[in-house]
This record gives structure tokens, sequence and C-alpha cells, in this order.
């Protein structure tokens, strides 16, 4: 999902057409992503983290934020 990001589809291409991702998205993703994993599962691994995150998306899909 992060590669498609950095190298968002045209709208007018043949899907036989489109292009791969650069090497310098591929770079930037491969040195951004363990560093987001590890703090993404960081801050779940403490205790409560999961149902403090339940919590606030309940409230979030609710409309009381």
């Amino acid at each position: 999902m992060l590669i498609i990001q950095l190298d968002p589809p045209t709208l007018f291409t043949a899907p036989t057409i489109k292009s791969a991702p650069s090497s310098e998205a591929l770079g930037v993703l491969s040195t951004l992503l363990p560093t987001l994993l590890e703090a993404s599962l960081g801050m779940l691994g403490q205790p409560g983290a999961m149902e403090a995150v339940g919590i606030s998306l309940r409230s979030l899909l609710d409309g009381q934020y």
C-alpha cells in the first residue's frame, strides 16, 4: 500500500502499461518501514494499549471527537 501511495496510478493508462515504483521510492520505503513497524508495535505492545485504541476508535466512529 505504501508503494502505491509513493507511485499513484495515472487515470488514463492501460493496466498493462502501469510503471513500477522507482528505485528511489522503494529505497525510501525500505528505510522507513522498519521504523514505522518498531514504533507501532512498541506502542501497541504496552499494557492496555489495545484497549485504549479500541475505545478511541469507537469514540471516533460514534462522533464523540
